[in-house]
């Protein structure tokens, strides 16, 4: 691995002393690798943080647009499994399966009472809200 490492620390350093000779960057590759290892370390950090793996499960949630679909129809009110069953022509294990989903994901919550399960829109706003902050930071 070491051997690798040093390979890519050299073809790295070429590529950046080419960009420095041509003016695209304006550090010595020596600077810029310095720099560039400091972000792998700060990136290896942020991607093992507990908020960024929940993020990652509320972006995995929302990218189903069936998903996105069940969500409209509970962010308009508290609904039965099988209200969202008819309504968007699913079988009870699909509905089943993305619930949990976006239940896991925290975006929604699911209670139980008998055969029956009712899912309601997200009761963790104070999670929301760090979420929705968060995300105008990333993207900001």
């Amino acid at each position: 691995m070491k051997n690798y490492n040093k390979k890519t620390d050299t073809e790295l350093k070429n590529k950046l002393s080419e960009l420095t000779e041509i003016g695209i960057i304006p550090e010595t590759e020596e600077d810029r690798l310095k720099k560039l290892k400091e972000l792998k370390d700060m990136i290896c950090n942020f991607i093992n943080e507990r908020s960024v793996l929940e993020y990652e499960k509320v972006f995995k949630a929302l990218g189903s647009k069936t998903r996105l679909a069940i969500l409209q129809l509970i962010m308009s009110g508290v609904r039965c499994s099988c209200e969202i069953e008819f309504l968007l022509e699913l079988s009870q294990s699909t509905v089943s399966h993305h619930l949990k989903i976006l239940s896991e994901s925290r975006i929604i919550r699911l209670e139980k009472s008998g055969k029956w399960v009712f899912a309601f829109p997200v009761v963790n706003q104070e999670f929301s809200k760090d979420l929705f902050i968060e995300l105008l930071n990333i993207i900001f």
